[in-house]
C-alpha cells in the first residue's frame, strides 16, 4: 500500500486506494483527487515497472462505472487517505 502511494502521490492527491487479487493477477484502483491527476499518472506510468516483493508492471485504464471507491477499512489491501479514522478490521474479527 505504501509503495503504491509513493509511486501514485507525485502526480496529485491520491484519496483511495483499494487493491485485490484476480486471475490476471494483482490490481489497484487509486482514486485522485483531481481528473488530470489520473491522467498525468497514466501518461508518466504507463508501462512502468516498479517493484512491490516482485516487478510489477503498470497498466492503466479509467474506470468509467465508479464515481467513488467504496473503503471501509484502513488496512493493506485498502486505504482512505481521507478517512484515516477508519478501522483496519471488522469489529469482532481478528486477521
Amino acid at each position: 500500500m505504501e509503495v503504491l502511494h509513493q509511486v501514485f502521490s507525485p502526480h496529485g492527491f491520491v484519496e483511495k486506494i483499494v487493491t485485490f487479487q484476480k486471475s490476471a493477477g494483482f490490481q489497484a484502483l487509486i482514486q485522485y483527487q483531481l481528473r488530470q491527476s489520473a491522467v498525468t499518472a497514466r501518461n508518466s506510468l504507463q508501462g512502468r515497472v516498479i517493484f512491490m516483493m516482485v516487478a510489477v508492471s503498470l497498466t492503466f485504464s479509467f474506470q468509467r462505472s465508479l464515481d467513488e471507491l467504496q473503503v471501509n477499512y484502513n488496512n493493506e489491501r485498502s486505504r482512505d487517505f481521507t478517512n484515516p479514522s477508519l478501522p483496519s478490521e471488522q469489529k469482532g474479527r481478528s486477521s
